[in-house]
């Protein structure tokens, strides 16, 4: 099966049975990309770290932009 790489636009070639959340490589710009849709084939960036929902200051960055 063959899909498209949302970096490069390059040609995916799935040589095996995919299915939702299996990760491939991009030959061409090396993105590591998971399966999100099987018909047709579609390819999504694949989240590598967790995402962590913690807030990244304690509100100094607010403070700051109000001066």
């Amino acid at each position: 099966m063959e899909a498209i790489c949302p970096e490069c636009d390059a040609k995916v070639v799935v040589e095996f049975e995919p299915k939702i959340g299996h990760r491939v490589i991009c030959r061409s710009c090396k993105s590591v990309l998971t399966v999100i849709r099987l018909m047709p084939l579609e390819l999504d960036w694949a989240f590598v770290e967790p995402f962590e929902d913690t807030p990244s200051d304690d509100g100094r960055e607010r403070a700051a932009r109000a001066g």
